[in-house]
């Protein structure tokens, strides 16, 4: 357990798969902020995702940290919840969510839709643009669309 520790501080890079991530994280560290809207659920397994080794490890080896640092989720009046996040927190959502893609099942779902959904947002920012408009919020909550 201990070398699995060493390897998850050591921080070692990971092989970026998407042509865009990079381009995409530079862009959202530029945020001032954002709101993601979801299910406190799927915001609860997004922090997940941003724990080094995952929520489950983490805690076995008494490691709280979620890179994404403090975060206050506000419950909306619909039961969804909103998080305020900066382009540095957009940014991580961004890295850790692209290196889970692969993941098994859900996890590797969510973290798609997560990935992809934020990453559209931010493709968005020009950034050459001298003034513009504030991000839309990202929500993440599938509905049928009308016909």
């Amino acid at each position: 357990m201990i070398d699995r520790l060493l390897e998850l501080l050591k921080g070692r890079p990971r092989e970026e798969k998407d042509p865009l991530e990079k381009e995409r994280m530079v862009k959202a560290s530029g945020i001032t902020y954002l709101n993601l809207v979801c299910t406190s659920e799927t915001w609860s397994e997004i922090e997940s995702m941003c724990t080094p080794g995952g929520a489950g490890f983490a805690k076995e080896i008494g490691l709280t940290h979620c890179v994404l640092g403090p975060t206050s989720p506000r419950t909306r009046e619909d039961g969804l919840v909103e998080v305020r996040l900066t382009g540095l927190q957009v940014s991580e959502i961004l890295y850790w969510t692209a290196g889970q893609r692969s993941s098994p099942l859900a996890q590797g779902a969510l973290a798609t839709r997560v990935y992809d959904e934020v990453g559209k947002s931010v493709d968005r920012i020009d950034l050459e643009a001298k003034d513009g408009a504030q991000l839309e919020d990202i929500v993440i909550d599938a509905r049928l669309g009308t016909p």
